[in-house]
C-alpha cells in the first residue's frame, strides 16, 4: 500500500488523501490553523468547527 505524497502547486504544498477518521487530520489542521487551508472536505470542516466550539472557545 502506498502513502500519498504532498505535491507542490503554485508554490504551496497540497495533499490529496482519503482518511478513515477525522480526529488525527482534524487535530493537525487545528494545530496549524494559520498555515492550513481546507480546499475540499465538508466533514473535515464540520469536525474542526465542532472542535473549536467545544474546546477552543472555552479557553
Amino acid at each position: 500500500m502506498s502513502e500519498p505524497v504532498p505535491s507542490r502547486e503554485d508554490g504551496k504544498w497540497v495533499l490529496r488523501s482519503t482518511v478513515q477518521a477525522l480526529e488525527g487530520v482534524g487535530r493537525f489542521v487545528i494545530g496549524l490553523a494559520a498555515d492550513v487551508k481546507i480546499v475540499e472536505g465538508k466533514k473535515l470542516v464540520e469536525y474542526v468547527r465542532r472542535y473549536d466550539k467545544k474546546w477552543v472557545q472555552k479557553i
